[in-house]
């Protein structure tokens, strides 16, 4: 039997009836479930229904790859079309994005002088004031605890200073990269198998294949074509 036949006999006209398709494809595999083979005619039986349904996969991509063509065409010109202006703005996001980020760098880095200049001057203003202190010990003949109070740990509160307020629904990210300088030094955990290079190599060399800690094996596998 000629494959047109075959198809003909699946009895879909044309992109219209998808909603024939449903019964059809229940019936093959269905048939693909009760199949039993225990002997050669069962065998060509089953090439047979490979067959059909090799030739019934041909029906259901003729009735909807060309409408999922006219889709994607579709779906590609309008996101041509939206690109033309989303890259544009998407562009100058990341100018605004850079000089803010760079300006609030800068900020930090000034504020970061000025809170350990603050620090330094509370530290010295800490120790004057503990040294005063230990002198009035010491003249009142408390030697010794003008000695404690000076080898007591000098307490000075941290000096944070506030950053400045942000736009309502802006919040700040930090994003942790990586960057190899060494890859030699990367642990193995890091790694990852080239299984597209393995692959390529099993079926080059077959039976003589051999790469440690990989095992190599072959898998049958039936192929058929729609006509008969």
């Amino acid at each position: 039997m000629e494959k047109e036949t075959l198809v003909n006999e699946i009895a879909i006209a044309d992109s219209a009836t998808f909603a024939s398709l449903r019964p059809q494809v229940d019936e093959i595999v269905a048939s693909a479930t009760a199949l039993s083979i225990a002997d050669n005619d069962s065998r060509l039986a089953a090439s047979g229904a490979l067959k059909k349904c090799k030739a019934f996969q041909e029906v259901i991509g003729r009735v909807f790859d060309t409408v999922i063509a006219d889709r994607n065409r579709a779906w590609k010109d309008a996101i041509a079309v939206k690109q033309v202006y989303s890259r544009p703005a998407e562009a100058a996001e990341t100018i605004i994005k850079n000089k803010i980020v760079a300006w609030d760098r800068e900020q930090a880095a000034v504020r970061a002088r000025r809170e350990a200049e603050l620090l330094a001057e509370a530290k010295r203003e800490a120790e004057e004031l503990r040294l005063q202190h230990a002198i009035a010990l010491e003249k009142a003949g408390e030697q010794r605890a003008a000695e404690q109070v000076l080898s007591a740990p000098l307490a000075v509160a941290p000096v944070v200073l506030p950053a400045p307020p942000k736009m309502a629904g802006e919040s700040a990210r930090t994003n942790w990269r990586y960057e190899i300088v060494d890859e030699s030094l990367v642990p193995r955990e890091y790694l990852m198998v080239d299984e597209k290079k393995l692959g390529a190599y099993a079926r080059a060399m077959k039976t003589v294949a051999s790469v440690p800690g990989v095992r190599f094996y072959a898998e049958q596998s039936v192929a058929s074509r729609a006509g008969f």
